[in-house]
Protein backbone atom coordinates (compact mmCIF):
# COMPACT_ATOMS: atom_id res chain seq x y z
CA UNK A 1 0.00 0.00 0.00
CA UNK A 2 1.36 3.39 -0.95
CA UNK A 3 2.25 5.76 1.85
CA UNK A 4 0.29 8.39 -0.11
CA UNK A 5 -2.99 6.45 0.13
CA UNK A 6 -5.66 6.98 2.78
CA UNK A 7 -7.36 3.68 3.58
CA UNK A 8 -11.12 3.84 4.17
CA UNK A 9 -12.47 1.12 6.45
CA UNK A 10 -15.66 0.09 8.24
CA UNK A 11 -15.87 -1.72 11.57
CA UNK A 12 -18.67 -3.33 13.59
CA UNK A 13 -19.34 -2.51 17.23
CA UNK A 14 -21.22 -5.60 18.41
CA UNK A 15 -22.24 -5.73 22.08
CA UNK A 16 -24.04 -8.37 24.07
CA UNK A 17 -24.57 -8.81 27.80
CA UNK A 18 -22.05 -6.08 28.64
CA UNK A 19 -19.35 -7.48 26.37
CA UNK A 20 -17.83 -6.30 23.08
CA UNK A 21 -16.95 -8.71 20.28
CA UNK A 22 -13.35 -8.33 19.11
CA UNK A 23 -11.15 -10.04 16.58
CA UNK A 24 -7.78 -11.20 17.92
CA UNK A 25 -4.91 -10.61 15.49
CA UNK A 26 -1.45 -12.08 15.91
CA UNK A 27 0.93 -9.50 14.44
CA UNK A 28 4.69 -9.85 14.76
CA UNK A 29 4.27 -12.19 17.72
CA UNK A 30 1.92 -9.94 19.68
CA UNK A 31 -1.86 -10.22 19.98
CA UNK A 32 -3.86 -7.08 19.16
CA UNK A 33 -7.61 -6.72 19.59
CA UNK A 34 -9.73 -4.94 16.97
CA UNK A 35 -13.38 -4.56 16.18
CA UNK A 36 -14.48 -6.77 13.28
CA UNK A 37 -14.11 -5.02 9.93
CA UNK A 38 -11.62 -3.84 7.41
CA UNK A 39 -10.86 -2.00 4.23
CA UNK A 40 -13.48 -0.68 1.88
CA UNK A 41 -13.34 -1.94 -1.72
CA UNK A 42 -13.78 0.43 -4.64
CA UNK A 43 -17.49 0.76 -5.49
CA UNK A 44 -18.60 -0.67 -2.15
CA UNK A 45 -20.60 1.35 0.39
CA UNK A 46 -19.44 1.47 4.00
CA UNK A 47 -22.47 -0.61 5.03
CA UNK A 48 -21.61 -3.22 2.39
CA UNK A 49 -18.02 -3.20 3.65
CA UNK A 50 -18.93 -3.92 7.27
CA UNK A 51 -21.34 -6.69 6.21
CA UNK A 52 -18.73 -8.35 3.97
CA UNK A 53 -15.98 -8.06 6.55
CA UNK A 54 -18.21 -9.58 9.25
CA UNK A 55 -19.10 -12.49 6.96
CA UNK A 56 -15.38 -13.06 6.39
CA UNK A 57 -14.17 -12.57 9.98
CA UNK A 58 -17.14 -13.79 12.01
CA UNK A 59 -18.67 -16.33 9.64
CA UNK A 60 -22.13 -14.79 9.99
CA UNK A 61 -24.42 -11.99 8.84
CA UNK A 62 -24.92 -8.75 10.78
CA UNK A 63 -27.52 -6.03 10.75
CA UNK A 64 -25.84 -2.64 10.42
CA UNK A 65 -27.21 0.17 12.54
CA UNK A 66 -26.20 3.78 13.06
CA UNK A 67 -22.74 5.24 12.64
CA UNK A 68 -21.23 5.28 16.13
CA UNK A 69 -17.97 7.13 15.50
CA UNK A 70 -15.23 7.90 13.01
CA UNK A 71 -11.59 7.36 13.86
CA UNK A 72 -8.38 8.18 12.05
CA UNK A 73 -5.11 6.39 12.57
CA UNK A 74 -1.99 8.06 11.20
CA UNK A 75 0.74 5.58 11.99
CA UNK A 76 3.69 7.95 12.12
CA UNK A 77 1.92 9.87 14.92
CA UNK A 78 1.84 6.70 17.05
CA UNK A 79 5.22 4.99 16.55
CA UNK A 80 5.42 1.47 17.90
CA UNK A 81 1.81 1.32 19.02
CA UNK A 82 0.65 -1.05 16.32
CA UNK A 83 2.92 -3.27 14.22
CA UNK A 84 1.92 -2.93 10.59
CA UNK A 85 2.95 -4.24 7.22
CA UNK A 86 1.20 -1.31 5.52
CA UNK A 87 4.20 1.01 5.79
CA UNK A 88 3.13 4.48 6.86
CA UNK A 89 -0.56 3.67 7.31
CA UNK A 90 -3.21 6.40 7.28
CA UNK A 91 -6.68 4.95 7.83
CA UNK A 92 -10.12 6.45 8.35
CA UNK A 93 -12.38 3.97 10.13
CA UNK A 94 -16.16 4.25 10.34
CA UNK A 95 -17.52 2.31 13.32
CA UNK A 96 -21.14 1.18 13.03
CA UNK A 97 -23.35 -0.25 15.76
CA UNK A 98 -24.25 -3.75 14.59
CA UNK A 99 -25.94 -6.85 15.85
CA UNK A 100 -25.98 -10.43 14.72
CA UNK A 101 -28.83 -11.11 12.31
CA UNK A 102 -31.71 -13.15 13.72
CA UNK A 103 -30.62 -16.69 14.51
CA UNK A 104 -27.02 -16.07 13.44
CA UNK A 105 -24.10 -17.20 15.58
CA UNK A 106 -20.45 -16.36 15.19
CA UNK A 107 -18.15 -19.08 13.93
CA UNK A 108 -15.27 -19.20 16.44
CA UNK A 109 -13.10 -20.89 13.80
CA UNK A 110 -13.43 -18.06 11.24
CA UNK A 111 -10.12 -16.78 9.93
CA UNK A 112 -11.03 -14.00 7.51
CA UNK A 113 -7.62 -12.33 7.67
CA UNK A 114 -4.19 -13.93 7.54
CA UNK A 115 -3.37 -12.47 10.99
CA UNK A 116 -6.70 -13.42 12.57
CA UNK A 117 -6.12 -15.72 15.54
CA UNK A 118 -9.60 -15.86 17.07
CA UNK A 119 -12.71 -14.10 18.32
CA UNK A 120 -13.43 -13.07 21.90
CA UNK A 121 -16.03 -11.20 23.97
CA UNK A 122 -14.56 -8.75 26.47
CA UNK A 123 -16.00 -6.13 28.81
CA UNK A 124 -14.77 -2.56 28.34
CA UNK A 125 -12.83 -2.90 31.59
CA UNK A 126 -11.05 -6.03 30.34
CA UNK A 127 -10.17 -4.31 27.05
CA UNK A 128 -8.53 -1.42 28.92
CA UNK A 129 -5.75 -3.79 29.96
CA UNK A 130 -5.17 -5.17 26.46
CA UNK A 131 -3.69 -3.79 23.23
CA UNK A 132 -7.15 -2.83 21.95
CA UNK A 133 -7.50 -0.37 19.09
CA UNK A 134 -8.99 2.22 19.34
CA UNK A 135 -8.83 2.49 23.10
CA UNK A 136 -10.62 5.87 22.99
CA UNK A 137 -13.76 4.08 21.78
CA UNK A 138 -14.24 2.72 25.30
CA UNK A 139 -14.60 6.26 26.66
CA UNK A 140 -17.38 6.94 24.16
CA UNK A 141 -19.26 3.85 25.27
CA UNK A 142 -19.44 5.23 28.80
CA UNK A 143 -20.19 8.83 27.81
CA UNK A 144 -22.92 10.80 26.13
CA UNK A 145 -25.00 8.58 23.81
CA UNK A 146 -25.37 11.36 21.23
CA UNK A 147 -23.43 10.77 18.07
CA UNK A 148 -21.82 10.05 15.78
CA UNK A 149 -18.50 11.32 17.03
CA UNK A 150 -15.15 11.99 15.45
CA UNK A 151 -12.33 10.61 17.57
CA UNK A 152 -9.57 12.26 15.57
CA UNK A 153 -6.15 10.70 15.05
CA UNK A 154 -6.01 8.17 17.86
CA UNK A 155 -4.41 4.86 18.61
Amino acid sequence: MSSQTVRSAARALIQSEGKILVVCHLIEGQTHYLLPGGGQDHGESLVETVRRECREELGCEVEVGRLFCVREFIEHNHPGSFPSDFGDLHAVEHVFECRLSGGEEIDPNSRGDRTQAGLEWFSAEELRGLPFHPLDLLELLEGDPAGPRYLGDTN
